[in-house]
């Protein structure tokens, strides 16, 4: 999926995107919401709205809306 998702793994869903990341640092959520719709829609031509990030050192998770 190009550059942007080296640091992450990114699994799309019908209905959201699950990102996988290390720990709860809001840069790196930051860069997903910001790049998540563009390697959406480069991918498979569209994009979920809700981002779900999953914290692999904690095992917690947090949901933000990805924008349009």
């Amino acid at each position: 999926m190009g550059e942007e998702a080296d640091r992450e793994l990114y699994i799309v869903y019908r209905d959201r995107v699950r990102v996988l990341l290390w720990c709860e640092e809001e840069e790196a959520i930051r860069r997903c919401k910001e790049t998540a719709s563009s390697l959406c829609r480069k991918t498979i031509g569209r994009c979920p709205n809700e981002l779900e990030c999953c914290f692999l050192w904690t095992g917690g998770r947090r949901i933000e809306w990805i924008p349009a």
